[in-house]
């Protein structure tokens, strides 16, 4: 889609934006100075499960307080000398970032492993950077919940994500289009 119709749009920083997943093409926080001003939404809440302990010593996550009202992405040169703080944390505690905070790992400069894993929640109209529908196994998908199935990417989302049929609240794994279409 050309016109983004699906993305929330960036709203003046002292409104609330529309809701994730509003399908509107009305652009309702516009004003005379343009986008000058506006923060995109917050579309994206990651999840930081230490695994092991995190300091600065072993390459703790950076984070970039207040970067996620600064409307833009990270510039290498205008933001070189930007100031951080370090997420530490003895292991089992989990960090809970708006995912447009500025964030990155640190230099692991200690004699010991640094292990994490991430989970990412996002609006319904965005993909995962893993593709669940295709990546999980049969096993795991029989038994699964349609909360699972909704957190793994099976739902279809106002038509978003189907197969064939604009009835079907789920994709089905293995499911697949009618085929090939070429003139008789």
């Amino acid at each position: 889609h050309t016109d983004q119709w699906w993305m929330p749009t960036p709203t003046r920083r002292d409104r609330s934006p529309l809701p994730i997943g509003s399908i509107t093409r009305t652009r309702f926080d516009q004003d005379e100075n343009g986008l000058s001003n506006m923060v995109s939404p917050a579309v994206v809440v990651n999840v930081l499960w230490m695994l092991d302990d995190f300091s600065a010593n072993n390459g703790g996550t950076h984070l970039v307080p207040g970067s996620h009202l600064i409307g833009r992405q990270p510039d290498k040169e205008l933001d070189r000398d930007v100031e951080t703080v370090v997420a530490e944390g003895p292991a089992g505690t989990a960090l809970v970032i708006d995912g447009r905070i500025w964030h990155g790992t640190g230099a692991n400069v200690s004699e010991n492993s640094r292990f994490a894993v991430i989970t990412t929640f996002c609006g319904p109209q965005f993909r995962p950077q893993e593709n669940f529908a295709v990546g999980t196994s049969l096993e795991v998908l029989e038994d699964a919940s349609p909360d699972l199935l909704a957190l793994l990417g099976f739902k279809i989302w106002n038509a978003y994500g189907r197969i064939e049929s604009p009835l079907a609240d789920f994709i089905q794994p293995g499911q697949t289009s009618l085929g090939e279409m070429v003139p008789e």
